[in-house]
C-alpha cells in the first residue's frame, strides 16, 4: 500500500481555506492600520511591508493545490526580514528595544517552528536570538532579565516543537501500520481478516438494509501465471481491484478474499441493481487486453442477505462459495444468483 506522506485531499482543502482566511484578514488589518498611521515613518514602512506580504500569501494560496512549503518559507523569510528591519532601525536610532519588539521576536519564532522543518527552524530561531542580543547590547537594554526570559521561552518552544514533530511522525507511522494491517499489499483492497470483521459488524447492525454478498474468482489464474509470468500474474489482481472499485460506491465493501478471490457486499441493492453492477464488472474485465493483459473473466456466486434467517456470516459465505463452484462447473465466466441453480 502506498505510503501517503503529504496531506490528503480534504486536508489540503481545509488548509488552503485557512491560509486564505488568515491572509485576507491580515491584509485588511494592515490596510486599516496604514490608514490610521500619521507621522510614524517606521510604523508606516512596516505596515506597508506587512500589506505586501499578506497580499502575496493570498495570491500564492489561490490555486487549488497551493505549494504550502513555498508559502511557509516565504512567510518565515519575510517575517524575519520585517523583524530585522525593526531591530536595525532601533539600533541606528539608539533607542531601547521595546517589549513589543521582543514580543514580535517570540511570535516570529513560533511561526518558524510551526511552518519550517525542525533543523532550519532551530537554526533561524537561534540566529534571530543572537541578533536580538546584539541589538540589545548596541541599544543599551537595561533589563537583561527580559532577554533571559525571551531565551528561555525560545528554548521551551523549540523543545515543544521537536516533541510535536516526534508525535506527528509516530502518529503517521501508526496510521501506516494500521493501514497495512487492514489492506492487501498487492491490490490495496481490504484483506480477508478486515473484510470479515467489517461483514460481521455490518450483519450485527440493526439498521441493515439488505443487499447481496458476492464471491468472485478469476478464471484460469494459474494458467495466466504459467503462460504470461508472475509479473502479469500480479497485474491481473490489481487490474481486477481497480475495476471492482470503479463499479462500487459508498456503502459497498470490496475485499481480496484469497489469491484470486474477491468479495463484494452490495448493501441496499435490489436484485436488478446487483446484477447490473456485476455485469459491468465482467464487461470491463473482458476489456483487460486494452491494458496489456490477457482477457480476464470471473466466476462467482451470490447470495441474498435475506436468504439466511439469522445474521450468520458463515452460512452466507458457505452458500455463496457453493454457488461459485457451480458457476465454475457450468463453464466459468458466469455468476450464479439466488434461484433454481442455488444448490
Amino acid at each position: 500500500m502506498p505510503l501517503q506522506i503529504f496531506f490528503s485531499p480534504s486536508r489540503i482543502v481545509q488548509r488552503r481555506r485557512l491560509v486564505l482566511l488568515i491572509a485576507a484578514l491580515s491584509l485588511l488589518c494592515h490596510l486599516f492600520a496604514l490608514s490610521a498611521l500619521h507621522g510614524d515613518r517606521l510604523g508606516t514602512q512596516m505596515t506597508r511591508l506587512g500589506s505586501v506580504m499578506s497580499a502575496a500569501v493570498l495570491l500564492m494560496a489561490l490555486p487549488q493545490r497551493p505549494n504550502f512549503r513555498l508559502i511557509s518559507v516565504f512567510i518565515s523569510l519575510q517575517a524575519l526580514a520585517w523583524t530585522a528591519v525593526a531591530l536595525l532601525e532601533a539600533a541606528q536610532q539608539g533607542s531601547t528595544l521595546q517589549a513589543s519588539s521582543l514580543l514580535s521576536v517570540g511570535i516570529l519564532a513560533a511561526l518558524m517552528l510551526a511552518l519550517l522543518p525542525p533543523g532550519p527552524a532551530v537554526t533561524l530561531v537561534g540566529t534571530l536570538y543572537l541578533v536580538v542580543c546584539t541589538v540589545a547590547l548596541l541599544t543599551g537594554v537595561s533589563d537583561p532579565l527580559t532577554l533571559l526570559v525571551l531565551g528561555t521561552l525560545l528554548v521551551a518552544m523549540t523543545l515543544n516543537s521537536e516533541h510535536g514533530e516526534r508525535v506527528t511522525r509516530e502518529r503517521a507511522r501508526s496510521e501506516m501500520l494500521q493501514g497495512l494491517a487492514l489492506h492487501d499489499g498487492l491490490t490495496d483492497l481490504l484483506n480477508r481478516a478486515a473484510a470479515e470483521e467489517r461483514l460481521e459488524s455490518w450483519l450485527k447492525h440493526p439498521g441493515s438494509s439488505g443487499g447481496y454478498l458476492v464471491l468472485l474468482d478469476l478464471d484460469h489464474f494459474k494458467q495466466i501465471n504459467d503462460q504470461h509470468g508472475h509479473l502479469t500474474g500480479d497485474q491481473a489482481p490489481r487490474y481486477t481491484a481497480d475495476v471492482l472499485r470503479s463499479h462500487t460506491g459508498a456503502g459497498s465493501l470490496v475485499g481480496r478474499w484469497g489469491g484470486e478471490e474477491f468479495i463484494l457486499l452490495l448493501e441496499g441493492h435490489s436484485a436488478s441493481e446487483a446484477q447490473a453492477v456485476v455485469e459491468g464488472i465482467q464487461q470491463d474485465l473482458r476489456r483487460s487486453a486494452d491494458s496489456g493483459l490477457p482477457p480476464l473473466t470471473v466466476s462467482g456466486g451470490s447470495v441474498s442477505l435475506a436468504e439466511v434467517g439469522a445474521p450468520d456470516l458463515s452460512a452466507l459465505l458457505g452458500l455463496a462459495d457453493r454457488r461459485l463452484y457451480c458457476a465454475k462447473a457450468a463453464g466459468r465466466d458466469r455468476l450464479i444468483w439466488p434461484g433454481p441453480l442455488a444448490d
